[in-house]
């Protein structure tokens, strides 16, 4: 998978199934949008700094500290299973989407047209009776 443009905000263009680079090969990629988003697993007061490649640890907010609980604690998500992943889901297209869509209308309306029929069947034996 390789991403284009979105510089880290997500929103950019992926290439499934290619390398990205118009080479082709085996089961060339279509670009489809792709809105990943990724959700920082750390307490506010842990930043990571580039330049030194090692982690600060902030002092707590004063504000903060007086609260009756007192500051946060220092946190981190640690417990990441050992299996994780991503899948990716290719685009069939939209010949294959109005197909689909048509369907489910076409299942809507006959769902419709088959209540109808019985509620007036249950009408007309509950008058018989």
């Amino acid at each position: 998978v390789t991403t284009y443009g979105g510089g880290g905000g997500g929103g950019g263009k992926s290439a499934l199934g290619s390398s990205g680079d118009g080479g082709g090969g085996v089961g060339e990629g279509v670009c489809v949008r792709a809105n990943p988003r990724f959700v920082t697993a750390l307490s506010p007061r842990l930043s990571f700094n580039r330049k030194t490649a090692r982690w600060q640890v902030a002092d707590p907010d004063p504000v903060e500290a007086a609260l009756p609980g007192g500051a946060d604690p220092l946190w981190a998500e640690s417990n990441w299973p050992a299996n994780i992943g991503i899948m990716m889901y290719h685009h069939e297209g939209d010949f294959r989407e109005y197909c689909i869509l048509a369907l489910g209308v076409f299942m809507t309306g006959g769902s419709y047209v088959l209540a109808r029929r019985f509620d007036n069947q249950i009408k007309e034996r509950l008058k018989e009776a």
